[in-house]
């Protein structure tokens, strides 16, 4: 029998490749090799595992977080946030989230929640480097949609072949050399 962590992993994947419509018991069933029975002592039925997958993308922003919050300062903290994102690891595709959350308000209320987490640890590790509030706030948007772009991009081209870290490695001296700037040239006219 599949156990209830077999059942989501195969969820997530289905999930990933053909979205919300291929999340099926009887398809899951058949790739697992088990019967339906199986399936219903673990969930309720299809909507319970749905909800499961909304809590297990949820919980990866929360593991992320508290893992990139182990590291010693803001920009290492920023680096190993991204660095730590992973196709490798089985949580659902925000890609696909975010297209359930565009026919649900339920999903998209908790989508927005999660979004809400993430360009919150962003904004204050960029606080914490010295960004001013109005700036910190707009640059964590900035590189959040940035991310976002990239992992839209990484899943559609063939050209992509960085990793999420590694283009975080790029995007964040760029945001951080912006400010230094910015700082440089307020000083300058205060002199002036």
């Amino acid at each position: 029998m599949a156990s209830r962590q077999d059942w989501l992993r195969a969820a997530v994947q289905v999930f990933g490749r053909d979205g919300l419509e291929g999340v099926r018991v009887d398809p899951l069933a058949r790739a697992l090799g088990v019967t339906k029975g199986s399936f219903y002592w673990h969930f309720r039925d299809r909507a319970d595992l749905l909800e499961a997958l909304i809590d297990l993308w949820e919980e990866e922003t929360t593991w992320l977080i508290t893992q990139a919050s182990e590291a010693s300062g803001p920009y290492d903290r920023l680096l190993r946030f991204f660095q730590l994102i992973s196709p490798a690891r089985n949580y659902p595709s925000d890609r696909e989230m975010f297209a359930w959350g565009r026919r649900s308000a339920q999903v998209r209320a908790r989508a927005n929640a999660v979004e809400l987490k993430r360009v919150g640890f962003i904004e204050e590790q960029l606080l914490a480097t010295g960004v001013s509030a109005p700036t910190a706030a707009r640059r964590a948007e900035i590189a959040y949609l940035a991310t976002l772009g990239w992992v839209e991009r990484r899943g559609r081209s063939e050209a992509m072949d960085d990793s999420l870290g590694e283009f975080a490695e790029h995007l964040f001296p760029l945001m951080l050399a912006a400010s230094k700037r910015s700082r440089s040239v307020t000083r300058a006219r205060l002199k002036a």
